[in-house]
């Protein structure tokens, strides 16, 4: 039978972070990607390498409690395809399309291999464990591509592209959630109105229900991620790399919507008309960490890459840990240390030129240079980890799953709980509005932020603080506002 012809196949790590002597996972890479003839009718092999520097294992991870086979780093691989023109150019009004891809063909598991978590129940990608890909030349994965469901023919010829997130699986369980923040109690904005401090739990009649508390859910949908059950997180928030390459694979009618052409506190995403389709767009520092995103921006990227937005309690828990932790009612990721109350210096971190500064450890919060263009703004993603200077465990920032930036240098856009629809995953496609999915758009009071940014105080970095976890700048690109997705499992 005659084939899906291939021509121009490409590796697409779309969230790698770059840097020397880095203390915690980091840097995912794909290549030597093939497509391979399959016996099944309607199907492909693509095959891939993939690898990961520093994957945590029991030896290496943040905290001895945390390493157990429910908390590991997983890397989210996905693969996009674009059906070619008769000219063997991409179709610019369409771009590149999600993959229906498969598991093993002998029924059964979806999985792609004996390591790993295998591909999704909805076949919009597969989580691979980051240690059992290993660190460079990684191990060779394969998935089925099944090109008839995605309405491909076998006289067609395609481009594909194989694209990897880093990602962090939070276990199921009990955490803190509103600790410290006298705001959250009585908020009109959180549909579970609990006392200041409980403990969310499932409940397997009514939902989800909160322990402790005084009352439970009010008219939440069942299954809505109160942190409790286990979910996937983005170990860091979007690059301006990853959003570069996010752009070069859209519509040109779809990139130029979600392309911000302003140059402002070190966003650097550049457009080069003239290139070529698929080499418009490109960040001027790939790691630098994506500012400047609208909750469209966000919605759009999460749903093309088969994920989805996290909840704000998600963001707590992801940030605190366990109910029994060490951190488990820390007002910050890393602990108790305020970072503007210690010995904290300011310096210049390695690829930024003089006066640009931020401080040497935790986390990049306001540095009193009143937002000075050029002086002031975000910094690479996961910086803190990178060990350019000498940190400890807590001077990087992360939280206790080993998650980077929750608190400081860009808030965290999410959804906050007055949305009483559970998010769905996203499936791979751009809309105009994401209530199909469960999502609020940017004209509701279902979206938030969380966990300050680069231009505020310490106040604002505190895990539980909700000041404004109804935020009314949904659809503004603000040079403080940033994204990570989530995924339920």
């Amino acid at each position: 039978m005659k084939r899906v012809g291939i021509i121009g196949l490409l590796g697409c790590a779309i969230y790698c972070l770059f840097a020397s002597s880095i203390v915690y996972a980091n840097n995912v890479q794909v290549s030597n990607v093939r497509l391979v003839g399959s016996s099944i009718p309607g199907s492909m092999l693509v095959k891939f390498t993939l690898s990961q520097d520093n994957p945590f294992t029991p030896s290496t991870g943040v905290d001895p409690q945390y390493d157990n086979n429910s908390y590991s780093d997983y890397i989210w691989v996905f693969v996009k395809y674009a059906v070619l023109k008769a000219d063997g150019t991409v179709d610019e009004t369409i771009g590149y399309k999600h993959a229906f891809l498969d598991g093993s063909p002998s029924g059964g598991t979806n999985y792609s291999s004996s390591t790993g978590e295998g591909v999704a129940q909805d076949h919009k990608g597969a989580f691979i464990k980051a240690s059992n890909a290993g660190i460079a030349p990684g191990k060779e994965f394969y998935f089925y591509w099944r090109y008839g469901p995605d309405g491909v023919k076998n006289t067609d010829k395609v481009k594909i592209r194989v694209c990897a997130i880093e990602m962090v699986k939070i276990p199921q369980g009990n955490y803190w959630y509103g600790v410290g923040n006298p705001s959250v109690e009585g908020n009109s904005t959180t549909n579970y109105n609990p006392d200041n401090q409980v403990i969310p739990y499932q409940s397997s009649q009514t939902g989800y229900e909160i322990k402790n508390a005084s009352s439970v859910s009010s008219g939440a949908a069942a299954g809505w991620p109160n942190g409790y059950n286990s979910f996937y997180l983005m170990k860091y928030e979007i690059s301006q790399g990853a959003y570069a390459d996010f752009l070069n694979m859209l519509s040109t009618t779809d990139a130029t919507n979600r392309f911000y052409v302003g140059k402002d506190y070190e966003y650097a995403i550049t457009l080069t008309s003239s290139n070529p389709y698929g080499q418009r767009y490109a960040a001027v520092v790939r790691p630098r960490v994506c500012n400047d995103l609208s909750w469209n921006d966000d919605m759009a990227y999460a749903s093309w890459a088969g994920l989805r937005p996290m909840t704000e309690m998600e963001f707590e828990k992801a940030a605190r840990g366990t109910s029994t932790g060490p951190n488990a009612k820390a007002p910050f990721p890393w602990g108790y240390t305020y970072p503007d109350q210690v010995d904290n210096p300011l310096y210049t971190p390695g690829g930024y030129c003089y006066p640009y500064d931020a401080y040497e450890y935790y986390t990049n919060l306001n540095d009193q240079g009143n937002n000075v263009e050029g002086q002031d703004g975000p910094t690479n993603v996961g910086l803190y980890t990178s060990g350019d200077i000498t940190r400890t465990a807590a001077q990087t920032g992360v939280s206790p799953y080993g998650v980077a930036d929750l608190a400081g240098n860009l808030w965290e856009q999410v959804i906050n709980c007055s949305s009483k629809n559970t998010p769905l995953n996203g499936d791979g496609k751009i809309y105009t509005d994401y209530t199909s999915l469960g999502w609020p758009n940017a004209s509701t009071t279902g979206m938030g932020l969380r966990g300050g940014g680069w231009a505020h105080g310490t106040w604002n970095l505190l895990i539980s603080n909700r000041n404004v976890a109804l935020s009314i700048w949904g659809a503004s690109r603000v040079s403080y506002f940033g994204f990570r997705c989530a995924r339920t499992p």
